[in-house]
């Protein structure tokens, strides 16, 4: 699926050997190790690794969602390229770009980590706004924080906190969904979108 131009090799009436196939592709290696074609290689590389800088100066090696981002960045480089240097018949490459577009999306939305939003709403909707208020610091001068919801009672106390440990772990496992559905289209795709 590589674009036929990459490597021309002028039809000849008598048949060519072997050497005379090496001596075309060592013409075609030479071609590319001109002063200009190294400068313009240096110059792209240069221009790659700022890029690459830029992204890693965000880094942090508690945070997991920098291996997403990582994921991401290579991702969202890798459709560019195939798109715009039509590597892959124009056909292919919106498709491919379509297929990273989505697993891209995924990983975002793993990294946001926003998927409390809808349960906290439904818990705020039946048991009121949540609150918290600094209420003392420990001994190693730690704060601790006393949070509860509006309409919270020592009755229904119980009730939520086992229907905010429950809405967490909806929310969680959703996460892990979405990393799932990201990987799965990865496993399935990843070496159709580099050929």
């Amino acid at each position: 699926m590589l674009n036929s131009h990459a490597l021309t090799i002028k039809p000849s009436k008598k048949k060519k050997t072997p050497d005379d196939y090496r001596d075309e592709i060592d013409k075609w290696i030479a071609a590319g190790k001109t002063p200009e074609a190294k400068k313009r290689r240096r110059e792209k590389e240069k221009q790659r690794m700022k890029e690459w800088t830029v992204f890693l100066k965000e880094d942090a090696d508690w945070d997991y969602g920098c291996i997403l981002d990582v994921f991401i960045f290579k991702l969202e480089r890798t459709a560019k390229c195939i798109v715009d240097n039509e590597i892959i018949v124009k056909k292919e490459a919106r498709q491919i770009a379509k297929e990273i577009g989505e697993t891209v999306k995924l990983l975002k939305k793993v990294r946001d980590d926003n998927y409390h939003v809808k349960y906290e709403k439904e818990l705020t909707d039946k048991y009121g706004k949540m609150l918290h208020d600094q209420s003392e610091k420990t001994p190693e001068g730690y704060i601790v924080w006393k949070m509860w919801r509006e309409k919270e009672t020592k009755e229904n106390e119980e009730e939520i906190r086992k229907a905010s440990r429950a809405a967490f772990e909806q929310a969680d496992e959703d996460r892990k969904n979405d990393l799932r559905k990201a990987f799965e289209i990865m496993i399935e795709k990843i070496w159709g979108w580099w050929e």
